[in-house]
């Protein structure tokens, strides 16, 4: 019997049964493994069906459109779509400040006319609004 607890879900959370089983199908040479981008062969366009399946699937849990979903590697690339959002919608109206964020690089090429100031973090309160 394991009596370890894990309290790092900030880091990784266990996949649902139910995911795992459904991602399992994706990972071997017995499912769809291949690139969903790769629309030049049936492998590809099998994968981006099953991927848009599934989009449609989690919309409708979501009760929204399908085409509101974007589906990320990982938290910085999703921190960095939700700033760049914000910001594009923003552009000319405001000075956006923005926590420094480990690990994450922020692309502002096509905001050019963004006002944007990063705000260093400290261990001992959240913001310092003197960087």
């Amino acid at each position: 019997m394991n009596n370890q607890i894990y309290l790092d879900y900030a880091a990784t959370t266990p996949m649902a049964p139910e995911a795992a089983r459904a991602m399992a199908q994706c990972l071997t040479t017995d499912g769809v493994f291949v690139n969903p981008a790769s629309l030049q062969h049936g492998f590809g366009e099998q994968a981006h069906a099953l991927i848009e399946k599934s989009r449609a699937e989690i919309a409708s849990l979501l009760n929204c459109n399908p085409t509101e979903l974007i589906f990320t590697s990982g938290a910085t690339e999703s921190n960095n779509l939700a700033i760049k959002g914000i910001a594009l919608s923003y552009q000319k109206k405001a000075t956006i400040s923005l926590p420094q964020l480990a690990n994450t690089k922020l692309y502002w090429t096509p905001v050019n006319t963004l006002r944007a100031s990063v705000l260093k973090l400290l261990s001992s309160s959240p913001i310092s609004m003197d960087s």
